[in-house]
């Protein structure tokens, strides 16, 4: 029995005193960013949700960050935590998963500090909600703390702007301080476009009838991967190359890829990226003026028993002595066995495919 509770007394004891962490994203990073990425966070590890006692989570300045865990809410503490926990916003926090501010949980959204829940916001005991001046939080779903006792027990206090439809708030309108601005509008959410990728660059450049493929990303979250697109109507796109994404990446990566062009005229192309969940989008359009053909399609004469026979597609032809004097043209010529003459030639197509060409029959 003795040793029974000498157990219990330890267990206790190593719960009680688990050390706190503070979690804090590293500050002025460009373009949204990924929660799940260890690469963002200060001390290099992620929050682990829900948070212990003692636990505070500070989205710097200058940051957005994409809550994109796997978990089916954002939940800031858990039922019957014993001890405070922190979040406290400087940047922007978005998450389309519902929120869930169980025991002791104390949010803070600073001046220029954004809070942005396209889902429902649900609270319980001892929560406070602190919305600074120049502070703001939207919510599209319902916000409610279901069970009476929670409603005695929140500390609301609105210094700058809840944006959130009023049918959807079931609180007792007693439960706000509220010195700033309630827009009782539905919130204006980063479209889907915005979040997957920072796109730097997307360039093409042409060289003889090679198009060179280059593009930049600064972040990636859920990048599953790119894939470019060819048109020469800006109607019908075909995909020509399909490269692998970083899934997440808060990092500047390059990526390059490369494609023969077969026809003369102008192409466009663009770059499409898609997340793991199916959802794609694109960047501008770029487009070149292809002028030449590959080597293999380009045309060449070959001599074959007394006539001149011609390979691939052209539409000119002049034939040119060694002294640069014009001895022959023909145009959508295939066979030619009327031309007189031995030695060397020049056979220019199309006043741009040059080949020199010896003739003996």
């Amino acid at each position: 029995m003795k040793r029974f509770t000498y157990i219990l007394i330890l267990l206790f004891t190593s719960i009680q005193f688990v050390e706190a962490t503070t979690y804090q994203t590293k500050g002025n990073m460009k373009g949204w960013r990924s929660w799940k990425n260890s690469a963002n966070w200060k001390n290099g590890e992620k929050p682990k949700i829900p948070l212990k006692a003692g636990d505070k989570v500070i989205i710097s300045e200058g940051d957005s960050i994409l809550f994109d865990e796997t978990q089916s809410s954002l939940d800031i503490s858990y039922p019957g935590l014993h001890g405070e926990v922190y979040l406290i916003i400087k940047g922007t926090l978005f998450t389309k998963k519902a929120v869930n501010l169980y025991y002791n949980s104390h949010v803070k959204i600073n001046n220029g500090g954004k809070f942005l829940i396209d889902a429902d916001l649900w609270l319980a005991y001892s929560v406070q909600l602190d919305i600074k001046q120049g502070g703001y939080m939207g919510v599209s779903g319902t916000m409610d703390a279901p069970w009476a006792a929670a409603q005695t027990d929140l500390n609301i206090n609105v210094g700058g702007t809840l944006q959130m439809p009023e049918k959807n708030n079931k609180l007792e309108k007693g439960k706000f301080n509220n010195k700033g601005t309630w827009d009782k509008s539905l919130p204006n959410f980063p479209s889907d476009e915005t979040l997957p990728i920072e796109l730097k660059s997307f360039n093409v450049n042409l060289n003889n009838s090679i198009a060179k493929f280059s593009w930049i990303t600064a972040t990636e979250t859920n990048n599953d991967y790119f894939t470019i697109e060819q048109s020469t109507d800006l109607q019908s796109w075909e995909s020509i190359h399909t490269e692998q994404g970083a899934g997440n990446s808060s990092a500047e990566l390059y990526y390059s890829a490369e494609k023969e062009l077969n026809k003369i005229g102008i192409y466009y192309f663009r770059l499409k990226q898609t997340d793991y969940d199916g959802k794609f989008t694109y960047s501008k359009v770029v487009s070149v003026k292809n002028t030449k053909l590959p080597k293999m399609q380009q045309p060449k004469a070959v001599v074959s028993n007394g006539s001149i026979i011609i390979k691939n597609t052209y539409h000119n032809l002049q034939i040119f002595n060694m002294q640069g004097r014009l001895v022959g043209q023909y145009s959508n010529t295939k066979v030619i066995s009327d031309f007189k003459g031995q030695g060397v030639f020049i056979f220019v197509f199309d006043n741009k495919y040059k080949q020199k060409i010896h003739i003996n029959f």
